[in-house]
């Protein structure tokens, strides 16, 4: 089992990554108890490996329960995290881990034109996969569209990395 220090290096890794998502406003106020025990969560199934990429989306508060999701890439695995409910001190938790391995299909967009020189929408643009795992999982990356160019360059430097784990 992991020990805490390092479970708390990959869960601040995975938190600066959702910094610049929705999850954001969980960061800011009052501490959320169930979004810790998310990450001890996420923490333990990432033992060993160090995230390589994380994106996630989240709704709902303001009298509404979250419907969130988180992604985290190691080396070797995918992991899956959500919490969902109608009440937002008390979602079910979820995490799951698959092998990357287990990616069976990619389907890729890109927004722009090789062949066009746009100064507004540098080469390629938003580019955006959904990746289908062998057990029917589908995981779309990022999770949100990126709205900066260097909110763009986590996956930009991830994607080939996840088309050689198609084989």
């Amino acid at each position: 089992m992991a020990d805490v220090m390092e479970a708390r290096t990959s869960a601040a890794t995975i938190r600066n990554a959702l910094a610049h998502t929705s999850w954001q406003g969980v960061f800011e106020g009052p501490p959320v108890p169930w979004f810790g025990v998310l990450m001890t969560r996420c923490a333990l199934c990432i033992e060993g490996e160090a995230p390589l990429y994380t994106t996630g989306r989240l709704s709902g508060r303001d009298g509404e329960g979250p419907a969130g999701s988180i992604y985290v890439y190691t080396a070797t695995r995918v992991i899956v995290a959500g919490a969902k409910g109608d009440d937002w001190d008390a979602p079910e938790l979820s995490v799951k881990v698959l092998p990357r391995a287990a990616l069976s299909a990619l389907s890729l967009s890109a927004e722009a034109s090789l062949y066009e020189d746009d100064l507004r929408k540098p080469w390629p643009g938003n580019v955006s996969v959904a990746a289908r795992y062998s057990d029917g999982s589908e995981l779309t990356l990022p999770a949100e569209r990126p709205t900066r160019s260097e909110a763009r360059e986590p996956f930009a430097e991830f994607l080939p990395g996840l088309l050689s784990d198609l084989g």
